[in-house]
């Protein structure tokens, strides 16, 4: 089974800054990220998950921003993760009661972010952003 996983983004005062989530079990800081259900796109599993586990509501930008490896699962799992353009914040979500939200600048979510593939995919995600 595969899973997608999105950064959210928007720009503030001409800065980007992304969403990071607390996972449910350790209350890391990460990007959401869920299994992909039958019948859904990549993309669209992205989305449903950053909806629900963020409360936060976009559009995906350009292609993928690369793939790794959840040992987590047995057999493990690929995870997908894209780039997200933020168009709606929820104040309620279905998750708000699991887990926490924050805003961070591109220094801060390197800096909470524990996990090595993320930190890369949010160095990607800058510059594909700074490219445009």
């Amino acid at each position: 089974m595969e899973q997608a996983c999105a950064l959210p983004y928007r720009r503030q005062d001409g800065k980007i800054e992304f969403c990071l989530i607390t996972t449910r079990r350790k209350a890391r800081w990460s990007f959401p990220k869920g299994s992909v259900e039958q019948g859904e796109s990549l993309c669209q599993a992205a989305l449903r998950e950053t909806l629900e586990e963020a409360g936060v509501e976009g559009v995906i930008r350009g292609e993928s921003l690369g793939e790794f490896i959840n040992a987590r699962y047995n057999p493990p799992r690929k995870v997908t993760a894209f780039l997200m353009e933020v168009t709606q914040v929820h104040e309620q979500w279905l998750e708000d009661s699991q887990r926490q939200r924050c805003w961070c600048d591109v220094d801060e979510a390197l800096g909470r972010l524990e996990f090595e593939p993320l930190r890369q995919f949010v160095q990607r995600a800058v510059q594909r952003l700074e490219e445009e």
